[in-house]
């Protein structure tokens, strides 16, 4: 079972990564679909891609370094993520938030997805939240978007195929 994840894990990756440009923020390399526009965050350890034409998603990705000189395991990554879904959830049509597990061969985390009952113009209607380790650096996650395909599957992708350089 773990051969064919693993498998499975490097075949999605040899894939995306034919029509995609590594994405940079220090140490961690973000295979992104060269489709998206890519923008420095507020801080060195933020980024965010966006569609190059057209708002059908927003993404924004921050490294955290400062966590791999903390012994940051899974339990506290469930846990970090846990309590953002239990705050989330007054917010969202769903009235429990279930955390769902993101994993790879490089990658490993939890998120979940909540929509929006009521959004503004110029609002997202649905937004995946989450956490993951790729190594022992800490990265968290946010995918907004406006289309049912929530989170757009590529957006998941990329972020699976995280890997340190």
């Amino acid at each position: 079972m773990i051969l064919r994840l693993l498998l499975a894990s490097m075949l999605v990756f040899a894939a995306f990564n034919a029509h995609a440009a590594d994405v940079q923020i220090g140490e961690l390399v973000l295979p992104a679909p060269d489709a998206w526009k890519v923008e420095k965050g507020e801080d060195a350890n933020t980024i965010r891609l966006h569609p190059a034409k057209g708002s059908d998603f927003y993404i924004e990705v921050t490294a955290l370094p400062e966590g791999q000189d903390k012994d940051v395991g899974m339990e506290l990554v469930h846990s970090l993520v846990e309590a953002n879904a239990e705050k989330m959830k007054d917010q969202s049509v769903e009235k429990e938030l279930a955390l769902q597990e993101l994993k790879s061969a490089t990658a490993q985390g939890y998120y979940f997805f909540a929509t929006d009952p009521a959004p503004k113009p110029g609002e997202w209607t649905y937004m995946t939240s989450g956490l993951m380790l790729v190594g022992k650096l800490p990265v968290s996650f946010t995918v907004l978007s406006n289309g049912k395909a929530s989170p757009p599957e590529q957006a998941m992708d990329m972020l699976r195929a995280a890997h340190l350089k």
